[in-house]
């Protein structure tokens, strides 16, 4: 019921500033829900829903969620050694968005041109483009970019931190536009962006961002900023709870032999 009310304001307030905009010189403006995810030990993920005005009834509609900081990764590769499969290679991933999802209002092939997927990235090929990757051990292979990428993807596709949706993005009366993001519960701490495109006759006709901050709060909040603030205290705590769990489990095994 608190959801159904915030997303009425919402909309509400959406067409309100479209209507002050005026119908023929109007810019897109775009607005969410939330504008703060606060992650803490209950957390499973979190649905965002996002609302703009469209400049022109007969524009199409796609937009970009995509993480602003983006760490570099490991991962391996797999190959058989004489009779068994095991880790051959290891390579760091960089320059990939740790959260990237697409929605459009309709399939992406019916309005986008080559030219627009490229310079706005618009689709996977365009990350594998930009992927570096950097082998750390292993005999390098010309088809390693492709294998890691694939492996990659599938990954965060797994994790629903990837994800390109054709159709979902749904338009009333030509004039408002509106859909959701599920943030999952693997969502790091950090800033995403929300990049909001009108699309008309192969041209980007207007466009909008917005910002959804990750923050990890309360205890899982303070272990994660220890983690990176101070890494001595971090790994000494890490020490103590590993040695503490060790000797309660030894505890439960000596005490059931009785």
């Amino acid at each position: 019921m608190k959801r159904t009310i915030l997303v009425i304001c919402v909309v509400i307030c959406v067409l309100n500033i479209g209507a002050a905009l005026g119908s023929e010189d109007a810019d897109m403006v775009t607005d969410r829900t939330k504008q703060k995810i606060e992650v803490d030990t209950r957390f499973a993920g979190e649905r965002i829903y996002f609302f703009g005005t469209i400049p022109d009834p007969e524009a199409d509609i796609i937009v970009k969620l995509i993480s602003k900081h983006n760490d570099p990764i490991k991962l391996t590769r797999k190959g058989k050694a004489v009779l068994f499969w095991m880790s051959t290679k290891q390579f760091e991933i960089r320059n990939m968005p740790y959260i990237y999802k697409i929605h459009s209002s309709k399939p992406l092939g019916e309005f986008l041109t080559p030219e627009l997927v490229k310079e706005y990235k618009l689709d996977y090929e365009t990350l594998k483009d930009d992927m570096e990757i950097r082998l750390i051990k292993g005999e390098p292979s010309p088809d390693d970019k492709e294998v890691m990428f694939e492996g990659y993807l599938k990954m965060k596709e797994d994790e629903n931190l990837y994800r390109i949706a054709e159709n979902r993005i749904r338009i009333t009366k030509g004039r408002l536009f509106e859909h959701y993001f599920t943030f999952p519960d693997k969502a790091k701490e950090g800033d995403y962006v929300i990049e909001s495109y009108a699309i008309k006759d192969g041209q980007v006709i207007a466009e909008s961002n917005d910002i959804v901050e990750v923050k990890k709060v309360g205890l899982m909040g303070w272990l994660y900023r220890t983690s990176q603030n101070n890494g001595i205290l971090y790994g000494i705590m890490a020490v103590v709870i590993a040695l503490g769990a060790g000797l309660l489990v030894g505890r439960i095994f000596k005490g059931g032999g009785h």
